[in-house]
């Protein structure tokens, strides 16, 4: 047999169990998989929650360029331009 002291031996293999028992709870549970619902859904704990929904920052971003485009041209200053006028976004 080896030399390993046999106290050290029950701290090991104790050590070992707890190991593989934490490795095994770390495991996904079967069924049904985890994925991330569609950004056109809305999981039921969102209706709870006052902040804004995914959905509804989808949608501003969609209308809010064609919006903006609208409403350029009630600003006299780009719509009596004679020449091309250049808007800037951002940074």
């Amino acid at each position: 047999m080896c030399n390993t002291p046999a106290w050290l031996r029950v701290v090991l293999m104790g050590a070992g169990l707890m190991v593989g028992g934490v490795l095994a709870g770390c495991q996904p549970p079967k069924g049904q998989s985890s994925g991330r619902i569609g950004i056109s859904d809305t999981a039921e704990p969102e209706y709870r929650r006052s902040a804004v929904l995914p959905v509804v920052l989808v949608e501003f971003s969609d209308q809010f360029p064609q919006r903006l485009v609208q409403d350029l041209d009630d600003v006299p200053q780009l719509r009596d331009t004679p020449g091309r006028a250049t808007i800037i976004l951002g940074d």
